[in-house]
């Protein structure tokens, strides 16, 4: 009768060994921890039980603490580095997963996992057949025919002939091989000069340790030698090496390590706590489990009667239903069904919800009669267009409870659609005063007001909250946050509309259909609001998100709709220009290759420059040698192409941005361009903006100022007005870090970079020469950017030595600088998050990682953060109060942000009052307590065109 098979993981191969697959690309969650080992070893035991009939199973993991190893040589393993943090914080959560599922842990004090696995193995041998799960060669002195290993990483079976292939020698030989060659990763010493092939070569001929010794005589050329004078090392590495495998350890009884894959559900909770998404919904997928919500899974056996209530359930102990929790489809009855919609938002996580059509003003009037019970309601529309100021409404759709969402169509094609007029003021009456939820709610409340429906009511937008919450993910989507916070994917949009050529509008989607995919949205909206709303509070950002995020929701929506005036015959001229100097460009590129080809051709310009040209090499990617920018700034100094190619890809891109697109992006019914402010992208918590990006046009080059003077004054009544931050960050700098110095430089008004060239360079500010003014500006501006003496070196072209002398000297006159540096990382390490002055959190998962090139990058934004961050809030804080100045007056129009700049369109007449109001708001922006260090300055200026005003 053939015999059962007996798994044994190792589980520190399978931490180590998934920990360091993810490390060029670290899996971090929202709470930002790095969740690449777990992710790592749940996926490879899934993958374990999927494809083969695994019943019995136990793992093992090394204890803390040192073995009888550590005793024998102080040395051993003494060459590994410590295990990285971010692992260790993985070992218990893998742990519990494992535990959850009911997988045995054995271990025993004063011996690694290696140990107690072998022991099994050997002790259990001829009751089942072994597998050892482990891709640690080690293992390989303990197979024999009942006793196989399997690398879960290469997905092979190991059996006695793979090892004598591999190593040369057979598996009762392994010992010895390694006490000759020894193994760096443990620090087994073996026999100096010695390796692999020798080892194998000498066990061959003399079978073992001992043998080679006993015919040491006869062993020829310098191995004898080495041999000799290691011989105690040889011995002592015998011991290290050899793995302990008569441990008295001893299996649980059978039903304690008999695994059934109905355990699993009992991880689910745990998959979303870790937000582990992917995997639960493969668990999910493939066994057709629902996650037991956590009041459930924490009750007693004997609290039948609980249990029965809330699912509805028989009681345990009437045969129809297993003693162990997630071993019966019965259980994934939807909760929401029997009031399990009173647990908490977070443990609750199905989402399933039923979409409701209205068809007439009957119906829409039953809908009002429950929306008016309701304390808070998600909204989403429906349109033709992602341009708000050119879209159609086609449909609104709601949710107010926690099981329906209802759809009112308004404009779709052939259908007989509800009156808006009589479903504006329905709605409006009934939502009064009530908090309206959306997700992108600047896009919905624009379309509205195309309607002129301008919703006076409190304000939630769950797509600010989940940026707030984490504004380094970059993945605020609806369907995103549904994914992350549900497990659940939503409908995509080119399912019913298409894409491509063949796309369509959402008027001539089929209202039934509509009614899911806008009910859907409505109610996972709905459903993130008691989620996120806890998380800000919790977590100590409901501030920055109440009163800074969403009042400037509003001024961005007006700013947006104001647009700005674009001079079309002066764009055209300009591009014109652009044609010309590319022209010459690429007819002197030419020159230099020789012939003509595609400059936008990577691989052409790259056998080109580096091929035939014969130009050194600077970075290489997946496709080949790299032409990016840095690769050609790099080579710029010495090579022509390369500053040709530079200035080539800049004119190229302004006119394509700019010159080109501008007069297409005019709004018909306006006559102006208007951009969209997005508050979820930049990490900091600056703005950025699109459809055109105003964030790059050059503000320093002829052709930047150009491109400038075509966004203009409407008529001759109106001028552009300029109002600008000067240096910010330095001031910010200076008030963050007290430094005495810059604070003072700040308080008398001196040229910051003057005063700064001055103290590096030991010289009166008078003698002060316009290079080294610059090149202390480039060293101010350096340092909140974290530039070492390599980037600095570069930047000034000067040596690193001259570069680091540089940095010290400016270290010297400024010292509290150098210290704030060094708090802001240690704040960073201890709370793996940087702050604004207005408590905005960056989280930073990498700051303590054992990768040098992240951890480096996440302490230069630990510096910067707070000062990029903090200027960011100070400008937004500013167009909020310049807002409520201006709202009501019609001669000036707040009509761009640009980094710490705010542009306006002001009527002349009213120059003077503009200007104070202006300045007023963006000097007070910063709080009182900071007003007393150090004062923010305003450069204000006016001109018929956004150039003539910078």
């Amino acid at each position: 009768m053939a015999k059962e098979t007996l798994y044994l993981i190792d589980g520190n191969a399978l931490l180590y060994r998934a920990y360091f697959a993810f490390i060029k690309n670290p899996l971090i969650n929202s709470k930002g921890m790095n969740t690449g080992a777990l992710v790592g070893t749940i996926s490879t035991f899934l993958k374990l039980i999927e494809n083969y009939p695994v019943r019995y199973l136990a793992i093992s993991f090394d204890r803390k603490g040192p073995t009888f190893r550590h005793e024998l040589a102080e040395k051993y393993k003494a060459n590994r580095p410590p295990m990285p943090v971010e692992l260790i914080a993985q070992i218990e959560p893998v742990k519990k997963f494992f535990s959850l599922i009911q997988v045995p842990e054995l271990d025993r004090e004063g011996y690694e996992a290696d140990d107690v696995i072998s022991s099994l193995a050997k002790k259990y041998k001829d009751e089942y057949d072994i597998v050892v799960i482990s891709g640690d060669k080690d293992f390989a002195q303990i197979v024999e025919p009942s006793i196989r290993l399997y690398d879960p990483f290469k997905e092979t079976f190991i059996e006695s002939d793979q090892i004598e292939e591999k190593y040369g020698v057979k598996p009762e030989q392994f010992i010895d091989y390694l006490a000759i060659c020894g193994d760096t990763s443990d620090n087994i010493p073996g026999v100096k000069g010695l390796g692999p092939k020798g080892a194998s070569a000498l066990l061959q001929k003399y079978q073992t340790l001992d043998g080679i010794y006993e015919h040491i005589d006869e062993v020829t050329g310098s191995a004898q030698q080495k041999l000799i004078d290691d011989k105690e090392n040889a011995f002592l590495s015998r011991v290290l090496a050899t793995i302990v495998t008569d441990l008295p350890v001893t299996l649980p009884d059978t039903e304690t390590f008999t695994f059934h894959p109905d355990y699993l559900q009992n991880a689910l909770s745990f998959f979303r706590e870790y937000e582990l998404n992917t995997i639960r919904n493969r668990v999910e997928k493939k066994y057709g489990f629902k996650e037991i919500p956590a009041e459930v899974a924490a009750t007693e056996v004997d609290s039948t009667e609980e249990q029965g209530d809330l699912f509805d359930l028989p009681p345990e102990g009437d045969g129809t239903q297993p003693a162990k929790p997630g071993a019966t489809d019965s259980l994934t009855e939807e909760p929401a069904k029997t009031g399990a919609t009173n647990l908490p938002a977070e443990v609750v996580t199905t989402i399933k919800f039923e979409p409701h059509l209205i068809k007439n003003m009957e119906e829409f009037q039953t809908m009002l009669a429950g929306l008016r019970q309701a304390s808070y309601l998600s909204l989403d529309t429906e349109t033709t267009s992602i341009d708000p100021l050119m879209a159609e409404l086609v449909g609104i759709s709601l949710c107010f409870n926690p099981h329906n969402a209802y759809y009112l169509p308004i404009g779709h094609f052939m259908y007989e659609n509800l009156p808006f007029p009589k479903v504006q003021t329905g709605l409006q009456d009934a939502m009064r005063g009530k908090m309206v939820i959306g997700h992108n709610l600047k896009y919905d409340l624009l379309i509205l007001e195309n309607r002129q429906w301008r919703l006076d009511n409190p304000l939630f937008d769950t797509m600010l909250a989940a940026y707030i919450l984490d504004p380094g993910t970059n993945s605020y989507s609806l369907d995103n946050c549904s994914e992350r916070e549900f497990s659940y994917h939503m409908q995509p949009i080119k399912e019913l509309i298409g894409s491509g050529k063949t796309q369509t509008t959402f008027d001539m989607v089929p209202v039934d259909q509509a009614a899911f995919y806008s009910g859907e949205d409505a109610y996972v909206t709905w459903r993130l609001y008691d989620i996120y709303l806890k998380r800000l509070k919790d977590t100590c950002v409901y501030d920055v998100f109440e009163k800074m995020e969403m009042p400037l929701l509003k001024v961005l929506m007006q700013m947006e709709k104001n647009g700005v005036h674009i001079d079309i015959s002066r764009l055209a001229e300009t591009s014109r220009h652009i044609q010309e100097q590319l022209g010459k460009l690429t007819k002197r590129i030419y020159e230099i290759a020789g012939y003509t080809f595609n400059i936008n051709s990577t691989q052409q310009l790259t056998k080109l420059m580096f091929e035939e040209l014969k130009i050194p090499t600077q970075k290489k990617n997946k496709t080949g040698f790299s032409t990016d920018i840095s690769v050609l700034e790099e080579l710029a100094p010495n090579h022509e192409i390369a500053r040709l190619l530079i200035e080539y890809r800049q004119l190229a891109k302004l006119e394509s941005t700019y010159t080109q697109a501008l007069p297409k992006m005019i709004n018909p019914n306006t006559g102006r361009v208007h951009t969209s402010f997005n508050q979820t992208v930049a990490s900091t918590g600056r703005l950025s903006s699109s459809n055109p990006n105003m964030q790059n046009i050059p503000v320093r080059t002829e052709i930047g100022k150009e491109i400038r003077k075509a966004f203009c004054a409407p008529d001759a009544e109106w001028v552009i007005v300029s109002a600008d931050y000067s240096q910010i960050e330095l001031r910010l700098l200076a008030i963050l870090s007290k430094d005495p110095n810059l604070i003072k430089a700040f308080q008398n008004h001196e040229d910051i970079h003057r005063e700064t060239a001055s103290r590096i360079f030991g010289i009166p500010v008078e003698e002060v020469s316009k290079l080294q003014r610059s090149q202390a500006k480039t060293i101010n501006f350096g340092i909140i950017y974290g530039m070492g003496a390599v980037r600095l070196s570069k930047a000034l072209e000067i040596s690193q030595k001259q570069a680091k002398e540089f940095i010290e000297n400016y270290f010297a006159q400024f010292p509290t600088i150098k210290e704030y540096i060094s708090n802001s990382v240690l704040f960073a390490k201890s709370n793996l998050f940087s702050e604004t002055i207005s408590g905005r959190r960056l989280y930073l998962p990498n700051i303590n990682s054992s990768s040098q090139r992240f951890q480096s990058e996440a302490e230069r934004i630990a510096v910067n953060m707070p000062l990029q961050g903090s200027a960011a809030d100070i400008i937004k804080t500013a167009m909020i109060c310049i807002h409520e100045k201006i709202r009501d007056h019609s001669w000036i129009r707040m009509i761009l942000q640009v980094h710490d700049e705010l542009v306006f369109e002001v009527k002349k007449d009213y120059l003077a009052s503009a200007e104070r109001i202006i300045v007023s708001e963006m000097e007070n922006a910063l709080p009182l307590e900071y007003r007393k260090l150090v004062h923010l300055d305003v450069d204000i200026h006016a001109g018929e065109n956004w150039a003539e005003a910078h």
